[in-house]
């Protein structure tokens, strides 16, 4: 089977592996004529082989894709973010973990539960304490108010794009049912970079 490669260009971004312990890894994400950097933190898939039209694709290592973003790939600002993300997969945390789970949901406020749950998806993703309170302070917030208004990085972009939450479930084949009231998700929006234009109508569903 071919592995993942270490180094490759996709969508504008340069990614090279720094970090891969069985089929976890961190990549490096770098904009293409930027100095911009973040990390990707991934579960590594794969296939068994596959016939496209005339061609036959070998068997072959894969990236998530953007519908498994916040169950198998996980985006950080820093390496230190990264790394502890790195060592919760490692260490075998549910690729299924939701935010419906009563272990999880009846976190407190000042609990050291290092997850933070997706409003539309009812996924979680691995994060920091120090990460919650630092965006906490930026945003003139509790902590609290930041775990319970998150939205991950794709299912905020289509929300922000006129869908509602139910098409945007939909398009990332989510099946959650669970309720967000306009008032959650308008305050999700903002806590969850800028608001595009603070008078147009939020679509709930």
């Amino acid at each position: 089977m071919k592995r993942l490669e270490q180094e490759f260009k996709s969508c504008g971004f340069y990614f090279k592996q720094l970090k891969r312990e069985g089929s976890v890894a961190i990549y490096e994400k770098k904009s293409v004529g930027h100095n911009t950097v973040s990390y990707e933190v991934i579960r590594i898939g794969s296939h068994n082989g596959y016939k496209l039209g005339q061609n036959y694709i070998s068997p072959a290592e894969t990236y998530p894709c953007n519908s498994m973003w916040g169950t198998n790939g996980f985006t950080a600002t820093t390496m230190e973010n990264a790394e502890t993300t790195f060592k919760s997969m490692k260490d075998g945390v549910p690729d299924g973990l939701v935010a419906n789970k009563p272990k999880r949901a009846e976190r407190k406020a000042d609990s050291k539960q290092p997850f933070l749950m997706c409003l539309v998806t009812g996924e979680a993703r691995p994060t920091t304490l120090k990460y919650i309170e630092s965006k906490a302070q930026k945003h003139g917030v509790t902590p609290d108010d930041i775990r319970n208004h998150y939205i991950s990085k794709f299912a905020l972009k289509l929300i922000k794009r006129g869908h509602s939450i139910a098409k945007a479930r939909e398009m990332l084949d989510i099946n959650n049912s669970k309720k967000v009231s306009s008032k959650v998700l308008q305050t999700a929006l903002k806590l969850n970079g800028r608001v595009q234009n603070e008078k147009q109508p939020v679509l709930v569903g």
